[in-house]
Formats: C-alpha cells, structure tokens, sequence
C-alpha cells in the first residue's frame, strides 16, 4: 500500500506550484474549509432540524468523539506514521508539526460523521456536505500532509462509528417520541 500511497501523493502534488491561486486553494481546502463546514452544520442542525435536534445532535456529538477523540488516538498511540513532508523531505504547503502522526487522518474521522448526519438531515446540502469532505480530504493529501491511506483510514473510522452509534440513538429517539 505504501507504494500505492506514494505514487499518488506525488501524482497529486505536481498541483503545488502551479500557480499563486491554486496553492491558495489547497491551503484553503485543507486547512481552513473545515471551520466552514462545521458553522454550516451547526447553523442547519439548529434551523432546519425541528423537532430532532438533539438527536441529530447527540449522533454527531457522540460518533465524533468516537472516532476522532477515541479511535483515531488509540491507532496513533500504537502506530506512529511519519507525515509524507517529513519522510519524504519536502515543505508541505501547510505549516505541521512533523510530530505529529499522519494515519488515521484526523480531519476524515471528524467530517465523515458530520457530513453523515447532514445528510440524514437534508440529503441535497448533505450531498454537498459530502463532496466538500472529500475535497477537504485531496487536499490534505497534496498538501503533503497526509497519504491516500491516511484519508481512507480516516473515512472509514468515521463512517464505522456513525454506522455503530445510530442503531442506540434510534431507539432512544423512537422511544422519546421524537418525529
């Protein structure tokens, strides 16, 4: 995989220095676009979801801190990957500690619960929820701060803890009587 991993970070890459506005892009998209999403998701969970909001709440509350403040410290703690800038030895367009563990992506397993959630509660903004994650996600990836695997991995953590939260949730919510 690592192979795999390294071939497309640098297939991806050769999008840095293009010009001045796309690097401006990838920066954007891979740090800061994320503070973006999550006021969207909180400005619709607020608005638009009536009755069901601390269910919709609680499920994005509660699969978050599992996958981002749970499972993907555990994983970190027991196994450390270097982030590509610094095993590979070149400046990532975003200033990183390169102490910091690059697997699982942090930012996958924080949006792939939010951006389920928005889309159970509005499947068109959630469709776009989505896509944003995703472009969050490349864009992390050429910035050189994380490998494809690390993005995967971080999806995949993200999705599992929504998917193992809701069922709880949903009884709870059908056993309040919410609508």
């Amino acid at each position: 995989m690592f192979a795999l991993d390294v071939f497309i970070l640098q297939a991806l890459r050769h999008l840095v220095g293009i010009s001045k506005l796309t690097d401006w892009l990838i920066i954007f998209f891979a740090e800061y676009l994320i503070y973006f999403m999550v006021a969207a998701f909180l400005y619709f969970l607020f608005k638009a979801a009536r009755g069901r909001k601390m269910y919709f709440f609680a499920l994005a509350a509660i699969s978050t801190i599992l996958s981002r403040g749970i499972i993907t410290e555990l994983i970190r703690f027991f196994f450390f990957r270097l982030r590509p800038f610094a095993a590979l030895a070149f400046s990532p367009l975003v200033a990183q500690s390169a102490a910091e563990a690059a697997f699982p992506s942090g930012h996958m397993a924080f949006l792939a619960p939010l951006a389920l959630v928005f889309w159970y509660m509005d499947r068109k903004k959630g469709n776009w929820f989505i896509a944003l994650t995703l472009l969050v996600g490349i864009a992390r990836v050429i910035a050189g701060l994380h490998y494809p695997s690390d993005i995967l991995c971080g999806l995949l953590i993200g999705l599992a803890s929504f998917f193992a939260i809701r069922p709880f949730l949903r009884k709870a919510d059908a056993a309040s009587g919410a609508q």
